[in-house]
């Protein structure tokens, strides 16, 4: 039976530049960046354009890993997203809390600053998928400290921490750095995550 779950973001602080890889614009990141700061300029990335800041304070993935179907993409979009964050720079993930042999479908509201709100509906039908809080700190424990996690009714919240370079050499090699680097805008929306935009909020002008 679907159900609302409400996701309080109201106090939510967001540090420095900001790289947005979600499924759909749901507008909550951009809401609570602007709130922050209200300077905030925004720059949405696709096949045409490149990233060409790959030093942003803070990743988020807004109901987005559990978009991708198997251990083995999830692992490829973390070695495209890990050069792009600065040193000890921090990870947010919400996503939602999937068993095997069920549909998932569910509203999401989101209480926002100012009394706004954002509502939108998840619903994934693969009956062959599971995850969860645990699965998903397996995928990112090779490339982040976990810092904290949350799990409420049928969604979860993880706070993560970027490892150093030479925390783990199986992470990513130098070569791979200048490849994704220079490439990532083009390669994650081509490849096998169709459907993923990246939005980037960062204080200043963009300059085309």
């Amino acid at each position: 039976m679907e159900k609302t779950i409400v996701l309080n973001l109201k106090d939510m602080e967001l540090k420095g530049d900001v790289l947005d890889v979600g499924g759909e614009n749901y507008g909550v990141i951009y809401n609570i960046k602007k709130y922050l700061d209200s300077e905030v300029a925004v720059d949405f990335v696709d096949e045409s354009r490149e990233i060409m800041n790959s030093n942003y304070d803070t990743c988020i993935l807004f109901f987005s890993l559990g978009k991708i179907n198997s251990n083995r993409e999830r692992h490829k979009l973390m070695t495209e997203i890990y050069p792009l964050i600065k040193e000890e720079g921090e990870l947010y993930i919400w996503d939602i809390v999937k068993k095997k042999n069920e549909v998932y479908k569910n509203k999401i509201r989101v209480i926002l600053p100012e009394e706004k709100s954002k509502e939108f509906s998840i619903k994934d039908g693969n009956f062959l998928k599971e995850w969860s809080a645990d699965e998903s700190k397996k995928v990112l424990e090779k490339y982040c400290d976990i810092l904290e996690t949350r799990e409420w009714e049928d969604i979860f919240f993880i706070k993560a921490k970027k490892k150093g370079r030479n925390t783990d050499e199986d992470i990513i090699n130098s070569d791979q750095l200048k490849v994704h680097s220079q490439q990532f805008g083009g390669e994650i929306l081509k490849d096998i995550y169709r459907g993923l935009k990246l939005s980037r909020y960062y204080k200043g002008i963009f300059n085309k």
